[in-house]
């Protein structure tokens, strides 16, 4: 405040110090101003004031200040909702953040986030998780950005109900780099529970299934046993095994194993 009180001040905010690129130019009757439109996030502004009084005669401009305004909070996706996701590693997305270094996410069994059952950063604006959440219980999620000019603001807070899927498989026969007597193995796994619908098979000549084979060779069966319908040709293979309940909830897939067919 100046003393006598002015008429009025003057505010500038611009995107450079010499005040070549103005951003708002605007009067205030008293000595604080709010900004009449959004600025740009992620960004740096200079500012000045001077004062006027009711003759038209005006002080020089203020020393220059700078201030950063913070970076936008993501959009989040999914899951949430109604949508309820069919495993307990669901993917979480949202949108992407200009000037995003990387992402905090949260989950929490609770709303205030009082007790957490992840938070980490990660690089992307996605994230599926390396552990399972915890099973039929409603879960709370949130994500902000981390950069020069943040953290963010939190996304809006979403919720979903997580499934209770079957356990997962465990494989039974043949053994971990066995050699079978042919091209239709018998493949035996232990009973998931509860409450399986079926299980599905992949065979795959990839550790890793990048890629898996086609019909008879692999796919659905309501018993924890399968046997390749199309004989395999001679070479290596590997096999694993997931369960599925009526829901269309699965468990993660079991540890995959290899066999040979002389």
């Amino acid at each position: 405040d100046l003393t006598p009180a002015p008429d009025h001040y003057e505010i500038q905010i611009a995107a450079d110090n010499a005040f070549n690129n103005l951003v708002i130019a605007d009067s205030a009757t008293d000595s604080t101003y709010t900004t009449i439109v959004p600025l740009a996030p992620n960004s740096k502004y200079y500012w000045r004031v001077r004062a006027f009084n009711a003759a038209g005669q005006f002080s020089p401009w203020s020393a220059t200040r700078s201030f950063r305004t913070a970076l936008l909070a993501p959009v989040s996706s999914f899951p949430g909702g109604l949508s309820q996701p069919p495993g307990l590693r669901p993917l979480f997305d949202w949108g992407n953040v200009g000037g995003a270094s990387s992402y905090n996410l949260q989950i929490s069994t609770s709303q205030n986030f009082a007790t957490l059952v992840l938070n980490m950063n990660v690089s992307a604006s996605a994230y599926v998780p390396t552990a399972d959440l915890p099973k039929g219980t409603t879960l709370f999620w949130r994500v902000r950005t981390n950069g020069t000019n943040g953290p963010s603001a939190w996304s809006r807070v979403r919720h979903f109900d997580s499934p209770n899927p079957p356990s997962v498989p465990t494989l039974l026969t043949p053994a971990q780099g066995a050699t079978v007597a042919n091209g239709q193995p018998t493949l035996d796994w232990s009973d998931s529970s509860p409450s399986v619908d079926h299980y599905e098979v992949q065979i795959s000549t990839s550790a890793t299934f990048a890629t898996v084979l086609g019909r008879g060779r692999g796919g659905r069966t309501p018993a924890s046993m399968y046997m390749p319908e199309v004989a395999l040709p001679l070479g290596t293979y590997y096999w694993r095994v997931r369960a599925v309940n009526a829901q269309g909830q699965f468990s993660n897939w079991s540890s995959g194993r290899s066999f040979r067919v002389p």
